[in-house]
């Protein structure tokens, strides 16, 4: 155990988990125990330590969090500049692979600029990223970021170009990079390019900034080009507010109805705010946080009385109900378990600091996310401890506005974990789960939350799980990590899992981006594999059980070989379709060959030796969800969403058999191991027995 800064004694949580933590919470503001200065030294260090140990994991994890998970994209780019400074190639690789999937907009770049001036200065690899950035291919695109963000934190697009001495790739390259440099004495009398069409409006708008309603209407200018120049009425935020993104909706809010954009009367436009806040797949590809979402709606009821804007709007009820759902959809909640929850709320006095640079508390946050769980889960209790543990009077039928305020009115006292099981014990109530929301500096009482979850699983349930929410950036936890009910792996959900051929090990696959191998004798995860980009769809192991092979989804689209003795990677790449990726690998008995069936609608069969392609079989009309090889690895069985299931010939490729099982998909085939016959598993809710011949 390690020393709190409360003077607690807690779990380590090590450098891995603690620097998921920076990443998605970030270091910019003090909490209750530590201030910003010590806390982002904390995290230099640790991510200093675990770059020179894994630089590949170090990217992977900057990838994760920067990928909306993160409060904000400032800690991840802090975290890609120490891995430039990497002392290994294959830190400045990583570094390099991941640059333009965290620089994503020109806010991201010149925040970039600003720490690598502080830190490390511009060196090759440096210059080579940001003329890489400033060269892409997508003209249009970048001139877009160009005029949207022409100067923050302390650099112009004009310095960048001249920093990095880019040469322009094509004509429209070399267009934008005049005016960026020098700007129109004249404005030309057409538009020289498509690509930079927005510019020219926004020229246009300020030799005429009279005209705004034009420049807005047919160039397409966000509020960000046509403030600074334009007139800006409340007809020309009514235009804006029609082609408005939706994060700049969501940070808009209360500008809009304090002009009268937004009005109770005006449900034309309440309409878009809900179609637009409240449609998941929205929320989803603007990569709304949820505590974003909380945030919006905090801000908005206060009307104006908190957030940084000297603008004040009295609040239109129907959206606040929207943005109430708004934070809802944002977590992306799950199916419900069925099982019992016991969600208990750290009430504390630490709890009242805040969380990042967010205007919410430990507690405000701690509870809008109990509530979220709750509102999916039918059987559940929230409570709330600090040195007792008592009744929070909210339940799933409470908005997050009520909730957020009952919690937060009892925000007081020393921090005693333990007090949850006691008050379990005590009511024999028996939980499923019982999940803490807190800042893990347990300190008061007489006795570790890890002896009274012992006692509370002799005397109550021995199968209870333990499930620690850490809301700071702290290296501790609560979370002993010799238990074994106590699996903490995967922070997304699990797609596929796989036992090796002597039963001692399982493999998994998940929505992180992670493949685990998890130690069935002593209970624990022995490795993580890092090396995909997206979801890891199908995990399988070779019959040999030296090799694990893995596939990835649509954005990734590639299968991963792991030689397990060294952990060596060997990757493959040859299928084609963005939207599916692999979804399924099977090893031939010999574990020689391994075939793959893809959203590409082929199969292809790979030497595991080499990593080359032997074939690739165009197998199905839609979507392969699975292949299989028979026990002597002559035959290959693969199942489509096109209703079939097909026999192959491994060594020719030649089609051997066909059967149409169902009227929609088919999901799975297996072969028996002793008997010449085939099982399916199909949408129908059936399951099809096929005798085949060899």
């Amino acid at each position: 155990m390690i020393q709190g800064r409360s003077d607690g004694y807690m779990f380590d949580a090590g450098i891995w988990q603690m620097l998921r933590r920076c990443l998605l919470i970030g270091t910019a503001q003090s909490t209750y125990y530590a201030g910003k200065q010590e806390l982002t030294n904390d995290f230099a260090t640790v991510l200093n330590q675990a770059i020179a140990e894994n630089p590949r994991r170090v990217a992977d994890e900057i990838l994760y969090a920067s990928d909306g998970r993160a409060i904000n994209n400032s800690a991840p780019i802090l975290a890609l500049v120490l891995l430039s400074m990497g002392e290994t190639p294959e830190a400045k690789r990583a570094f390099m692979e991941i640059f333009p999937q965290v620089i994503r907009t020109g806010s991201h770049f010149y925040e970039w600029l600003n720490y690598t001036k502080s830190m490390r200065g511009f060196g090759k690899v440096i210059r080579e990223a940001g003329r890489n950035w400033l060269g892409k291919e997508d003209v249009k695109g970048l001139a877009y970021q160009l005029l949207k963000y022409q100067q923050r934190s302390g650099f112009s697009h004009r310095d960048a170009l001249r920093l990095f001495h880019v040469k322009p790739q094509t004509e429209d390259h070399q267009l934008l990079y005049n005016w960026v440099v020098k700007g129109w004495q004249e404005l030309p009398s057409q538009i020289p390019s498509s690509a930079l069409a927005q510019i020219w409006w926004y020229e246009w708008l300020k030799r005429n900034p009279s005209e705004t309603h034009e420049a807005i209407q047919k160039g397409r200018l966000t509020h960000e080009m046509a403030a600074p120049v334009g007139k800006m009425d409340k007809q020309a935020w009514q235009l804006l507010f029609q082609e408005m993104p939706i994060g700049a909706m969501l940070r808009n809010l209360g500008s809009l109805t304090e002009i009268g954009v937004l009005r109770s009367d005006e449900p034309t436009n309440l309409d878009r705010i809900e179609a637009v806040l409240n449609n998941p797949e929205h929320l989803r590809k603007g990569r709304i946080h949820p505590i974003d979402a909380l945030k919006a709606l905090k801000t908005y009821q206060s009307g104006g009385a908190l957030g940084r804007s000297k603008k004040t709007w009295q609040p239109v009820a129907r959206i606040v109900d929207i943005l109430e759902k708004t934070v809802e959809l944002s977590f992306y909640v799950v199916e419900p378990t069925n099982k019992v929850f016991m969600h208990a709320v750290d009430v504390s006095g630490s709890m009242s600091s805040p969380v990042a640079d967010m205007g919410l508390t430990c507690c405000e946050v701690a509870t809008t996310m109990a509530l979220v769980t709750a509102k999916a889960e039918k059987n559940y209790a929230i409570r709330g401890f600090s040195t007792q543990f008592i009744d929070l009077a909210i339940t799933a039928k409470d908005t997050f506005s009520t909730a957020v305020r009952k919690a937060s009115n009892l925000n007081f006292g020393g921090t005693d974990a333990s007090v949850a099981y006691d008050w379990m014990i005590k009511n024999k109530f028996k939980a499923d789960v019982v999940c803490f929301w807190t800042d893990s500096e347990s300190w008061a009482g007489r006795k570790h939350p890890s002896q009274a979850l012992a006692e509370y699983r002799q005397k109550v349930n021995p199968n209870i799980k333990a499930v620690y929410v850490t809301l700071t950036p702290y290296r501790i936890t609560l979370v002993d990590p010799k238990d074994p009910m106590s699996w903490t792996g995967h922070e997304e959900m699990v797609y596929s899992v796989a036992f090796s051929p002597d039963g001692k090990t399982l493999a998994s696959g998940s929505k992180d981006k992670k493949v685990k191998l998890w130690s069935l004798d002593l209970s624990k995860e022995l490795y993580e594999l890092s090396g995909h980009t997206d979801d890891v769809l199908c995990v399988a192991f070779s019959r040999n059980g030296q090799l694990l092979a893995s596939g990835g989804a649509g954005n990734d689209k590639s299968i991963k070989l792991w030689h397990l003795s060294n952990q060596k990677i060997l990757t493959l790449t040859g299928h084609s379709d963005w939207f599916g990726g692999i979804h399924s690998i099977a090893f031939s008995a010999d574990s020689k060959i391994l075939a793959s069936g893809s959203n590409d609608k082929t199969i292809k069969l790979w030497d595991v030796n080499t990593g080359k392609q032997i074939r690739t079989i165009n197998a199905h009309s839609e979507c392969i969800y699975s292949v299989a090889f028979s026990p002597d690895g002559k035959i290959l069985a693969s199942a489509s969403q096109d209703k079939i299931v097909k026999l192959w010939q491994v060594d020719s490729a030649r089609e051997i058999a066909t059967y149409t099982v169902c009227d929609n998909a088919v999901y799975s085939v297996s072969f028996n191991p002793n008997f010449k016959i085939l099982a399916s598993g199909n949408s129908d809710k059936t399951i099809s027995l096929i005798p085949y011949s060899s």
